[in-house]
């Protein structure tokens, strides 16, 4: 289980970095979706915690 635990967590590290530059891509080319994306953001960190919080069992999604 430690393996698929720490495949969850680099997956979610990976996933937010992106997020973060997709955003910064984003916010110079377009100012008018830097709340959408503010919340985008937000809300995979969100889901990131909440899977880490009630763990990743056998491919499922609990949040």
């Amino acid at each position: 289980m430690k393996g698929i635990e720490i495949s969850v967590i680099v997956f979610g590290i990976i996933l937010v970095v992106s997020l973060i530059l997709i955003s910064i891509i984003y916010l110079r080319l377009i100012p008018s979706l830097s709340d959408y994306l503010v919340n985008l953001i937000k809300n995979a960190v969100n889901t990131i915690a909440c899977m880490l919080g009630k763990g990743v069992t056998f491919g499922l999604w609990p949040c």
